[in-house]
C-alpha cells in the first residue's frame, strides 16, 4: 500500500493519523479494487502492468459471494444454534463497526487530493468484504506430515 503510486500518499497519511495498518490494508484492497472497475485510459495489457492489483481486486468476488459466517444475516447464524459462535460473530461485526467509525472520521481529515485515491465513500460494507476477502485468504500454515507418510523434518502448506 505504501508502495503505491495512486494510495501511497493516503497509506502514509493514515498510518500517522494512528489508523491500524490492517485498516489501511484493507482501504488500500477497497481502493484498488474501484480503481480496477473503473475505466482506464490505456489498453489492457498496459493498464495490468501499471494496475496489477486493481486488476485482480476487480475480480474478485463481491460481498453477495461471500461465504464467511461474518456476511451471513444474524438470523442465518443464529439458527446454527450455537451461542459461543454467535457471540463471537456480533463482537466481530461490532468491532468492523467501530473500526468503519474511526475509517470515516479518518479518512474525513485527509486532503481531498489524497482521499480521492479511495474512489468514493468508504461504506460499513465495504470493509466487511476487504474483511472476508482478507479472512478467506490469511490461512497460510506450515504442517509437517505424519512420519508414516516419509515426510519426518519436511514441512509442507497445508
Amino acid at each position: 500500500a505504501l508502495d503505491s503510486e495512486a494510495f501511497g500518499p493516503a497509506a502514509r497519511a493514515l498510518l500517522v493519523a494512528g489508523v491500524h495498518a490492517d485498516a489501511v490494508a484493507m482501504l488500500f484492497a477497497i481502493a484498488e479494487r474501484r480503481r480496477g472497475q473503473r475505466p482506464c485510459g490505456a489498453p489492457a495489457a498496459a493498464a495490468a502492468v501499471e494496475r496489477p492489483w486493481a486488476e485482480m481486486l476487480a475480480a474478485a468476488p463481491g460481498l453477495e459471494a461471500c461465504q464467511q459466517l461474518l456476511a451471513w444475516p444474524s438470523e442465518a447464524v443464529a439458527a446454527l444454534g450455537t451461542e459461543q459462535l454467535t457471540k463471537v460473530l456480533e463482537d466481530s461485526l461490532a468491532s468492523l463497526w467501530k473500526l468503519s467509525e474511526e475509517v470515516h472520521a479518518s479518512v474525513a481529515g485527509l486532503p481531498k487530493d489524497v482521499a480521492c485515491c479511495l474512489g468514493g465513500t468508504v461504506s460499513f460494507d465495504d470493509l466487511l468484504w476487504a474483511r472476508c476477502l482478507f479472512d478467506s485468504r490469511a490461512v497460510a500454515l506450515e504442517l509437517p506430515p505424519p512420519d508414516a507418510l516419509g515426510g519426518a523434518g519436511r514441512a509442507t502448506p497445508a
